[in-house]
Parts: C-alpha cells; sequence; structure tokens
C-alpha cells in the first residue's frame, strides 16, 4: 500500500532494510558467540570421582507416576493436597546404598524373569 507522500514510502523502505540487516548481524553474532560455553569450568578427577561415589539413592531411585491396586486392578495414585513422587523423594532422601546385589548373572535368566507372566499381572 503506497501512502501520499513519497518521502514517507522511502522512508518505510529503507528502515525496514535496516531492521532486517540488523537483525541479521545479531543473528550471526549470536550463533558464533561462545559466551554460553566461556562460563563452564573444567572439572578435575578428583571432583568428578567423588561425585560419582556421593549419590544417594534418590538420585538412582526417583518415582514420576504412582501405581496402586485395588480390587487386582491398577490405578494411578492421586493425592490433591500432596505430590506423592516428591513425597517418596523425601523418604528416599535419608536412605543409604550399603550394598548392591546382582539379582540376574545372565541376560537369558533376565529375560525369562520377564516373560514369566506371574509378575507381570
Amino acid at each position: 500500500m503506497k501512502s501520499k507522500n513519497r518521502a514517507i514510502d522511502i522512508a518505510l523502505h529503507i528502515a525496514t532494510g535496516l531492521v532486517i540487516i540488523t537483525s541479521i548481524v545479531l543473528w550471526i553474532f549470536i550463533l558464533t558467540s561462545d559466551q554460553r560455553f566461556s562460563g563452564l569450568n573444567q572439572s578435575t578427577d578428583t571432583d568428578t570421582t567423588h561425585v560419582k561415589n556421593s549419590k544417594s539413592i534418590k538420585d538412582a531411585y526417583l518415582p514420576t507416576e504412582v501405581f496402586g491396586y485395588r480390587n487386582n486392578q491398577l490405578y494411578q495414585l492421586y493425592d490433591s493436597d500432596k505430590n506423592l513422587p516428591l513425597v517418596f523423594s523425601k523418604e528416599f532422601n535419608n536412605a543409604k546404598i550399603e550394598r548392591i546385589k546382582p539379582i540376574f548373572i545372565t541376560k537369558k535368566d533376565y529375560q525369562k524373569f520377564l516373560a514369566n507372566k506371574a509378575y507381570l499381572s
């Protein structure tokens, strides 16, 4: 749409071009900037070992949904007053892992367990 004043049309075209060029320059600047990665510190091996050995049980098990059975029917448990996964997380917060014992030695034993319908009802 053209306006009655030709000078306004030219000014709008120039302003639009400047906005597009500025947008492209800023886009390139953002994509080539390493600012995101400059704040990261390289951790030492001792820090990594300490973090690996100090995991709690809640890092290994944190439920996202809670289910229960009623009359042999599986239901998702819900409480409008409490966040049940958070409640379980707080319960496991003080638990300690004393010993990890493998239940299945071979992959074949594990697959046999999964195929048993008595455990998957």
